[in-house]
């Protein structure tokens, strides 16, 4: 829900308890709930046999106590195949768009007809897709986090492989895998969150404090005075559902063939010697007459091929993500302190936008000035030239690894390892020879 910046539509297919309608009302800016949920009689056994999960009766609004007769909801007792097809099948109104839809029914690993109907249906997942505005977010419960020895699900978990294949063909922008233990199940359940706008992303990957404050403005108070929310606040989604969980990572690194990034950006490699800060020095390269004077970083001894460069020095860069740099830029208009520091993140900085907006990561130690070069009045750095001596281990993935590919745990867990450490050298340097990189995804250098 914190996915999107201001849901008023919500549909919920399935759902009976009605457990994630009690969480869906809590959220103050939703002005209608469809719940679609096929079996009537679960949701009047549900009311008898566990009222705790339909309960709304701490909310601090007038409303019944049962989330069911809340009149921001609408329960619709059919097929959510049916109602989504003959309701969004030609619907161009934007205000009468979904905002999100929740898919709390079968999960994909059941081995029954109408699990296949749900999440291998092209048809039904496209009118899913129809369905939402423009900065739509679609959330599914995909079923048990696999084991860490299981196989790839291309094996093992067939129908989950298949609704992410389809997921990503459909035209989302935006995909991110997170498992929750609180569920009260035999093991942690995984969930999938894709989205229509890159927009998304942003709040995905909200700070602790922005979070803190979405959860503020956003939920309904409570009659006690407590929290409405038990298991999430600001703390808990940066720390444990911003990212995959290693399991899913591992489990996808045992597809075959084995995907590039596997072998390429899930840290450093121990076997892989490093050359340490101490064999480095930064000093003024030689450029050409007229030219302003440019610092580089050089080697103080022979350095071999094979060779990480100072992997001590990139393991804590400056990261400045989108709102923090969008505050630099406007405020830097007026002052001078702030002019500077947007200058040393233009000039030494890795601009990206992983995380929804213009971000930027810098080195904080005598690295940036491996990454800097080339990036102003100095540009000599291409694939093909001779006088590369680095790789950043960025430039070695396929670009479209990067940009293309929405389902990849490897890259959403270890998406800022890459930006900017990791050199390696390519030849064996020189004492007094100069550090080059072949950073070609940094913006500033594009």
């Amino acid at each position: 829900m914190f996915a999107h910046p201001n849901p008023k539509r919500v549909a919920i297919v399935g759902g009976g308890e009605g457990a994630t309608l009690r969480e869906v009302l809590k959220h103050k800016t939703v002005e209608k709930a469809y719940m679609i949920e096929i079996d009537e009689e679960m949701v009047r056994l549900s009311r008898d046999h566990l009222p705790g999960w339909s309960d709304c009766s701490n909310l601090e609004e007038n409303s019944p106590d049962w989330c069911i007769e809340n009149p921001r909801a609408d329960v619709q007792y059919t097929n959510a195949l049916t109602w989504f097809v003959e309701n969004y099948g030609d619907v161009t109104e934007d205000s009468q768009l979904l905002d999100v839809i929740i898919m709390d029914a079968l999960d994909p690993e059941d081995s029954v007809e109408f699990c296949d109907a749900l999440y291998n249906n092209g048809v039904f997942l496209q009118s899913l897709y129809d369905s939402l505005s423009e900065d739509g977010v679609l959330v599914i419960q995909v079923g048990g986090s696999p084991e860490p020895n299981a196989p790839s699900e291309t094996f093992s978990n067939k129908n989950r492989a298949l609704l992410i294949d389809h997921l990503q063909k459909l035209g989302f922008t935006s995909m991110h895998l997170y498992h929750e233990s609180h569920g009260g199940l035999f093991l942690p359940w995984n969930y999938l969150v894709v989205s229509k706008s890159g927009k998304a992303r942003k709040h995905w990957y909200a700070n602790e404090a922005q979070i803190s404050l979405a959860i503020r403005q956003r939920i309904l108070p409570t009659k006690t005075g407590e929290s409405a929310l038990r298991y999430f606040d600001g703390a808990t989604m940066a720390t444990s559902y911003q990212f995959p969980s290693k399991r899913s990572e591992t489990v996808y690194c045992r597809h075959q063939p084995t995907p590039e990034e596997c072998l390429d950006s899930r840290g450093f490699v121990p076997s892989v010697p490093n050359a340490p800060l101490e064999w480095l020095e930064v000093k003024e390269n030689e450029n050409e007459a007229g030219s302003r004077p440019e610092k580089g970083l050089f080697a103080k001894v022979d350095i071999p091929k094979g060779h990480y460069v100072a992997i001590e020095g990139s393991i804590n860069p400056l990261y400045f993500p989108p709102d923090t740099y969008k505050l630099i830029i406007e405020m830097g208009e007026e002052a001078e302190r702030l002019q500077a520091l947007q200058m040393y993140t233009d000039e030494y900085g890795f601009k990206s936008s992983i995380d929804g907006g213009l971000e930027v990561t810098v080195d904080s130690s005598i690295l940036s000035f491996v990454n800097n070069h080339g990036c102003t009045n100095t540009y000599n750095v291409r694939d093909d030239t001779g006088d590369v001596n680095l790789v950043s281990r960025v430039s070695r993935q396929n670009r479209t690894i990067l940009e293309n590919t929405l389902f990849n745990p490897v890259l959403d867990r270890n998406d800022r390892f890459p930006r900017m450490g990791g050199h390696i050298t390519q030849r064996d340097i020189q004492a007094g020879e100069e550090m080059l990189s072949n950073n070609y995804l940094a913006s500033s250098c594009a």
